[in-house]
C-alpha cells in the first residue's frame, strides 16, 4: 500500500536547504538519478513487459522503496547524501518476492559480477554501479550459456556456462 505524503511549504523549504537544485539546462546532462540503480532498471523493465525504461519510473521505484525503508526524510537524506540507490541481493530477493516481480516467460533478475564475465570485462565494464555487482535480466539459454539483457546499458550480453557455474559470478534474484 502506497503512503500518501503531504507536502507543505515548510517541508519544501527544508528540502531546498538540504538538497542541491540543478538548473534545468544542466539536468539534460544527467543519465539516471543515482548510482547503483541497475536493480530498479531491471524491475522497471520486467514490470513494463520489456518496454523501454524511463528515468522517472526507475527513480520512482527506488524512492518508494527507500521511503518504506527509512521514511520520507530518511529516504531524501540517504539518496541525496549518497546518490546511491543500490540494494543488496538479500533485500533484492525480498523485494522481488514481496512484489511478485517476474518476467515475460522465464525472464528473471540475475546479480552478476561484471569483472568475472568476459562479455562485460572485454568491453571495459569492470566497475558498473558500485563496482561490487550488477543486476541484469536473464533472457534465454543458449547452447554455450545464456543471454542476459542489461536495461542500464541497453545491451544484450552472453554469459558462458563456465562463468555462470561460478556462484560468485552469477546469482538468481527472483
Amino acid at each position: 500500500m502506497k503512503r500518501e505524503i503531504k507536502l507543505t511549504k515548510k517541508s519544501l523549504d527544508e528540502l531546498a536547504r538540504t538538497m542541491d537544485v540543478i538548473p534545468e539546462e544542466e539536468q539534460e546532462n544527467y543519465w539516471g538519478m543515482y548510482d547503483g540503480d541497475c536493480f530498479w532498471r531491471c524491475v522497471a523493465y520486467l514490470s513494463s513487459g520489456g518496454s523501454p525504461v524511463t528515468e522517472m519510473t526507475v527513480d520512482s521505484l527506488a524512492f518508494d522503496y527507500f521511503i518504506q525503508k527509512y521514511g520520507f526524510y530518511g529516504a531524501v537524506n540517504h539518496l541525496s547524501a549518497t546518490y546511491d540507490a543500490s540494494i543488496d541481493i538479500n533485500d533484492a530477493k525480498a523485494y522481488a518476492q514481496a512484489n511478485s516481480i517476474g518476467g515475460m516467460g522465464n525472464e528473471q533478475i540475475f546479480w552478476i559480477n561484471p569483472s568475472m564475465i568476459n562479455a562485460y570485462a572485454s568491453q571495459g565494464y569492470y566497475s558498473i554501479g558500485n563496482g561490487i555487482g550488477h543486476y541484469v535480466v536473464y533472457k534465454r539459454s543458449t547452447g554455450t550459456g545464456y543471454e542476459v539483457y542489461d536495461p542500464q546499458l541497453q545491451q544484450t550480453f552472453h554469459i558462458t556456462n563456465v562463468e555462470g557455474a561460478n556462484s560468485q559470478a552469477v546469482r538468481r534474484v527472483n
